[in-house]
């Protein structure tokens, strides 16, 4: 049997979607280059990477203050209990591409960025899909999935943003004399040298000092104007579409690297906190140096203002500058007479640890790694300060772009669910989110509600956490001091309800998850 390409989908998308009855009331769209109608919504979907859910004001934040996305909550709905599919850059991102699990896109880990694997051919993103029914589609900064996929874009993504990047910077602003004489080092992303501040030796030494570190986290201070930073430079781009004046109905998509790691900050945001006011995680020594000697923190990086306090003052920085930045995106497109027909998408592809359970970065299913932020904002569509806590997750995102676009997916089922439904005051489908993760040895997965999280590895592991009383993760119920038999049952009702789960959505892994009492 000939296998099913892209192209052959794309083929049919919108003369299929025009037979399937969908929950949008919108007419849908033509074939491709044909002008959908007026009535459909602009997409602007900004996308910033390792940024925890509570590192907004809006959600509880007590040091940094972010005013542009607080007003974009403000304006639209607030998804409080947001997760990511996969605590890792590049499946996480296939999932909110695409709105499929990883044994459909098959962007398992985060390799696909150096080879030409990633996203599978025959799997639609969302943009591709708008493309065919008339939208234009518009891309800037981290991609990160592969090769596939980006013809959909005018420029293709030919050209690595990173790679512009450098050559831009190298070009109008060499190294400042002062800079010269100082110890400098280089950063792995830009290529561009920084100010290392004390905590980047101790991530740097922390491996030949027997700890792991799970990533390589340069933190410093940048040379270059605030004005040109790396999040600056993407965002601009962004602007100038939004400023080009669209003849069409678009989608727009701002990938934006911070506030993920290199911790490198223009002035004024490394020094914008204090680095000795810097709330510790209470769970810091949660799994610390006692039982697990190979963590960072406290063995390599210690919890004081120059190691630990410095990694979450840069790290905050970075946090205000993509929140400014993000406020002039949203200033461009309103002078540009579109935010009253533009769906707006704000979230991240995974949280930070920020020394939570004595480490850093992600890759794992703890609170501060899994949840995200996410906003959405339609002017008359969805209710203005709007709050939910419902299950919301990565793999809803595609789902919902299309529902509120009028275009119905042509294979169903995906992995999420729409979550137009839910703003409109009607109930939401799932009661759990889920996730996957899989490294070279084996996979994780998680299930979670409100109150509950099953953490399940395929060695038989399980972490069972009641989240309103043990926020901070520290009580594993199935542990031999703390398991009952009533946690015991719990536990298996919740892995039987990803097990159903994911033989639903036809993945192998539900064959695979291990039982609880091994």
């Amino acid at each position: 049997m000939r296998r099913i390409s892209r192209r052959d989908v794309l083929r049919t998308t919108s003369a299929g979607a025009l037979s399937m009855v969908g929950t949008s009331p919108f007419v849908l769209g033509k074939t491709k280059g044909n002008t959908p109608p007026s009535d459909r919504p602009n997409v602007l979907f900004i996308l910033t990477d390792q940024q925890r859910w509570d590192s907004l004001s809006c959600n509880g934040n007590k040091v940094v203050h972010t005013p542009n996305l607080d007003r974009l909550a403000s304006e639209g709905v607030n998804f409080t209990q947001d997760t990511c599919l996969s605590p890792l850059c590049g499946p996480s991102r296939a999932a909110l591409l695409t709105g499929r699990l990883a044994h459909h896109h098959r962007c398992y880990g985060n390799y696909e960025l150096y080879e030409k694997k990633g996203l599978a051919e025959d799997i639609p993103t969302f943009d591709e899909l708008l493309h065919e029914t008339g939208y234009e589609c518009e891309y800037q900064g981290k991609w990160h999935t592969g090769y596939a996929h980006r013809e959909v874009y005018r420029d293709g993504l030919k050209d690595h943003y990173l790679h512009l990047y450098h050559d831009e910077m190298t070009k109008r602003f060499p190294l400042p004399v002062a800079w010269k004489s100082l110890n400098l080092r280089k950063d792995r992303y830009t290529k561009l040298p920084y100010k290392p501040w004390p905590v980047d030796d101790m991530m740097l030494n922390a491996p030949q000092n027997g700890f792991s570190m799970p990533h390589d986290n340069e933190a410093g201070e940048s040379y270059i104007p605030h004005e040109h930073s790396l999040t600056a430079w993407t965002t601009q781009r962004a602007i100038r579409y939004l400023r080009s004046g669209p003849k069409r109905p678009f989608s727009m998509t701002c990938s934006i690297l911070h506030p993920h790691a290199p911790l490198i900050a223009c002035s004024p945001y490394h020094r914008m906190f204090d680095p000795s006011k810097m709330p510790i995680p209470s769970n810091v020594f949660d799994d610390g140096s006692a039982s697990h000697p190979r963590r960072p923190v406290p063995g390599a990086v210690p919890v004081t203002p120059e190691g630990l306090g410095s990694f979450m003052a840069l790290y905050y920085g970075l946090v205000a500058e993509v929140d400014h930045w993000v406020g002039e995106i949203l200033r461009a497109l309103k002078e540009a007479g579109l935010e009253q027909n533009t769906l707006v998408v704000f979230t991240s592809d995974h949280g930070e640890m920020m020394g939570s359970h004595g480490t850093f970065s992600k890759a794992n299913f703890h609170e501060e790694a899994f949840r995200v932020p996410l906003l959405m904002r339609l002017p008359g569509r969805i209710p203005a300060g709007m709050k939910s806590d419902a299950p919301a997750n990565g793999m809803d995102i595609v789902p919902s772009i299309l529902d509120f676009c009028g275009i119905q997916h042509p294979q169903n089922p995906l992995a999420g669910h729409s979550l137009r439904p839910l703003v409109e005051g009607k109930s939401f489908k799932r009661p759990y989110a889920f996730g996957e993760f899989y490294y070279r040895k084996g996979h994780v997965h998680a299930v979670r509600s409100r109150e509950w999280k099953l953490i399940l590895y395929h060695n038989g592991r399980a972490h069972l956490y009641k989240l309103q009383t043990d926020p901070g993760e520290q009580h594993n119920l199935l542990s031999p001091e703390n398991r009952k038999p009533s946690h015991v049952d719990l536990a298996q009702e919740l892995r039987g309800r990803l097990q159903a789960y994911l033989e639903e959505q036809g993945d192998p892994a539900h064959k695979t998850l291990s039982t609880l009492d091994a």
